[in-house]
């Protein structure tokens, strides 16, 4: 019997079982390789794979189909970005537990097919709240929530066929705002540019499959359990684009136009390059002017992130950025205030340009 080793998953590796000769035929041996194998050819949950294991070709192209991104690079599972073409090989690969794959999202056209919110903690209520605000929004399918494979979770946005980033990273704050979060949101732009040549991508569920612990595993919102792949790929729904319009029209405005000015002091601080020891007190001060004016904790750490990527000469994590300006927040609570008489309106579009 082959020896057996052991992934970071927790799952033991086997040699690669024969082709089915009925496959093998009228293709490369080593494409079908790829595409044909045991779920992670693996031992799950201690015992030997059976029939009802086998990951087919079909089961692979089904899973590209729902999480399809850019095709000429992917993103591995140590940080590092791999600038190699995208195939079914690698969800097979993904799926049968050796590689993990990681998808950039965000297409040529500022297009995508699926979006996701990172929340980083451990709050599964958390995310049950997220995932009710979107579909009292209107998303009713496409929506799906995964134990991500650290201590929080995803939820994710599955859609027919390509929407354009803005629109739905817009429905994404809503959401965020509504269910009083604050998270990451994939795709993290609107559009690419040209120091934005791939922007971020976000590792897959089902990486080896069914997993013993259900880490990276869509749950069922209903029962609060794992799905198993099969299942999921069988039930799977995703939301038409042609119905995000209708969800955008009935959503508040951001921002309104007005013509109060912000003050000089903030306005200057917002044209400013930050350098190096200026990062975190300068987002404090930010935290604290949007905390007084009404603005909501999650809108402004999702302002604060924007602005930093372009005002800041070194970056700063992100996460790090959402821990300084969610701190005089939850000192100090939100100010009431009525934003028209603010100058939120031009704060808004000073941030988003």
């Amino acid at each position: 019997m082959p020896r057996l080793r052991h992934g970071r998953s927790g799952v033991s590796l086997r040699s690669r079982p024969a082709l089915p000769s009925r496959l093998a035929h009228g293709r490369d041996a080593q494409e079908m390789s790829e595409l044909w194998f045991r779920r992670a050819d693996v031992e799950i949950c201690g015992r030997p794979p059976t029939g009802d294991d086998v990951v087919s070709m079909r089961a692979a192209e089904r899973f590209m189909g729902l999480f399809r991104g850019r095709v000429d690079a992917w993103g591995a599972l140590h940080g590092e970005c791999m600038h190699e073409r995208v195939g079914a090989g690698n969800y097979a690969r993904h799926l049968g537990g050796r590689t993990s794959l990681g998808i950039y999202p965000l297409l040529n056209n500022g297009a995508c097919g699926w979006a996701a919110i990172d929340l980083d903690r451990d709050d599964l209520r958390g995310a049950v709240r997220l995932f009710e605000a979107l579909r009292d929004l209107g998303m009713n399918a496409g929506l799906y929530i995964e134990r991500s494979k650290s201590k929080g979770f995803h939820v994710w946005m599955l859609f027919d066929s390509p929407v354009g980033a803005r629109d739905v990273r817009r429905l994404c704050r809503a959401a965020l705002r509504q269910a009083g979060l604050a998270a990451e949101i994939f795709p993290k732009q609107d559009a690419l540019d040209g120091e934005t040549r791939l922007g971020n991508y976000v590792h897959l569920p089902y990486f080896g499959g069914d997993n013993r612990d259900g880490r990276r595993m869509v749950i069922d919102p209903a029962t609060l359990r794992p799905l198993p792949l099969a299942v999921f790929l069988d039930s799977v729904t995703t939301f038409p684009r042609d119905m995000l319009p209708l969800i955008l029209a009935e959503l508040p405005p951001e921002a309104e136009m007005n013509g109060h000015n912000l003050p000089g002091w903030f306005s200057a601080l917002l044209a400013s390059r930050i350098e190096v020891g200026q990062r975190r007190p300068t987002l404090t001060r930010i935290a604290g002017y949007l905390r007084s004016h009404g603005i909501e904790e999650a809108g402004a750490v999702e302002l604060a992130i924007c602005w930093a990527r372009e005002h800041f000469d070194v970056p700063l994590d992100e996460a790090e950025i959402g821990r300084h300006i969610r701190g005089p927040f939850q000192r100090y609570g939100i100010r009431n205030a009525e934003p028209a008489r603010t100058g939120e309106g031009e704060f808004l579009r000073k941030v988003r340009r």
